[in-house]
């Protein structure tokens, strides 16, 4: 095993984020006393949160799938005549904030929108948190109706459109339709315990930190944190008699 003491700060202004891996150890004493002499440096003097020891496992590599790289085309959904689907390119899985754009690349609506339907003559939109729809008529190029019941939305469509059904499609999916969650757990003295699992690493994080930082039986120890990406529906696994 080898042991690396990382700082990753991130700041409400991102021209203040900082991170580097300072150095690797080759026991968790020596990591130890590395982080205890880093953390009188002005670089790092009061953000002890932010210097972190990771165990790492000699020939055992991480980032055995890759990572997910944006393009273009998970940011823009083509849809009939003309119009697209843009969403926000900043790269935050929690911000839904989309903008739709007509044949002639005129912005026609703005707000944060998780389904979407596409027909020929109209597009409907969905909020998941107000369970508000919308029906924009895309010869109109506007919001021509909006309803908070299924029925109703459907109502309206049969009786503007004549159509009998529709569904919904996700405007933000997981790279690749795989599920993932963030599986945060904590090793004490033999026991594993669960904490928890969450939709993005950031918020996994958050959790430890304030872990780390206020709870009895964690702040004593907080480095016997594990934190790690696991996919959904995975169980192809054999365990032998120990």
């Amino acid at each position: 095993m080898v042991y690396e003491l990382f700082f990753s700060y991130y700041d409400e202004n991102p021209e203040n984020d900082d991170e580097i891996i300072i150095a690797v150890y080759s026991s968790q004493e020596k990591a130890e006393a590395g982080r205890k002499k880093f953390l009188k440096q002005p670089r790092f003097k009061g953000k002890d949160e932010f210097l972190e020891i990771s165990e790492f496992e000699i020939n055992k590599p991480w980032w055995k799938e890759g990572f997910w790289r944006a393009t273009m085309s998970y940011f823009i959904i083509e849809l009939l005549n003309g119009y697209v689907i843009e969403k926000e390119k900043e790269g935050d899985p929690e911000n839904h904030n989309i903008k739709i754009r007509n044949q002639e690349e005129m912005k026609v609506y703005q707000g944060t929108m998780d389904y979407y339907y596409d027909h020929e003559k109209f597009l409907c939109l969905k909020n998941i948190e107000s369970g508000q729809m919308y029906c924009l008529d895309k010869q109109q190029g506007k919001i021509q109706y909006e309803a908070n019941i299924y029925e109703d939305m459907l109502n309206f469509l049969r009786q503007r459109y004549q159509i009998e059904i529709f569904g919904w499609k996700e405007i933000f999916r997981e790279w690749g339709d795989t599920m993932y969650v963030y599986q945060l757990t904590y090793r004490d003295e033999g026991n594993l315990l669960t904490i928890g699992y969450f939709g993005s690493w950031k918020k996994a994080r958050n959790v430890m930190k304030k872990y780390k930082s206020t709870l009895p039986g964690f702040k004593e120890y907080p480095n016997y944190f594990i934190l790690k990406k696991v996919k959904l529906d995975e169980d192809d696994y054999y365990f032998p008699e120990k």
